[in-house]
């Protein structure tokens, strides 16, 4: 069967159940075409059932589809407190120990010091190598009061908005600070519901 030199020939897949015939380079050829045979419905079954035997009997882990989202960072932490991971930034996990918060172990367990700690790639840090995340919790009634006190900032930030000049620049001149006459409002976002 000649074909074009330096270019392979394109193959299609024929199926069919009678004689047919097939243009090739050389005409008038023919070739008999046999058809697909289709594996018996109890055949893939069994297939199916032998392969799932045979990961749980090998004691391989349930295999995880490359694409499907994942949480990396999913970590369980003790009963009864609320856990973060921490980054290695100059100060921040002296800043978490002050605040309460007790390194975790991989087994749920509070630990002492960062040796004994569950850590995880987080990113990248300033100097371009790894940004290192230490899991951290604290007991969720000290996590509560802490988030009741950081809403309690917030809503005086809001508040002092919503009266008009900033009360620092009431103070001093006007300079650098718009206000309307009438005060700023703030309306809730309704389209981010629909």
């Amino acid at each position: 069967m000649p074909g074009r030199p330096g270019r392979p020939r394109k193959v299609q897949p024929v199926v069919a159940t009678e004689r047919v015939a097939v243009v090739a380079d050389d005409p008038g050829v023919e070739f008999e075409v046999q058809p697909a045979q289709e594996p018996h419905p109890s055949d893939r079954e069994a297939s199916r059932e032998a392969r799932s035997e045979t990961r749980q009997g090998s004691g391989r882990r349930e295999r995880k589809p490359l694409g499907v989202p994942r949480q990396r960072l999913h970590a369980e932490v003790p009963l009864g407190m609320t856990g973060r991971w921490v980054n290695d930034d100059p100060g921040r996990i002296e800043q978490a120990r002050e605040g309460g918060y007790q390194f975790i172990s991989s087994d749920k367990e509070v630990v002492q010091n960062r040796e004994g700690c569950r850590t995880e790639i987080v990113g990248v840090g300033r100097s371009g190598g790894a940004q290192i995340g230490y899991l951290m919790a604290i007991p969720t009634v000290f996590y509560e009061e802490d988030k009741a006190a950081k809403m309690s900032q917030i809503q005086e930030t809001e508040d002092s908005i919503q009266r008009g000049p900033i009360q620092q620049a009431a103070d001093k001149e006007q300079g650098g600070f718009y206000s309307p006459g009438e005060g700023i409002r703030i309306r809730p976002n309704t389209t981010a519901e629909r």
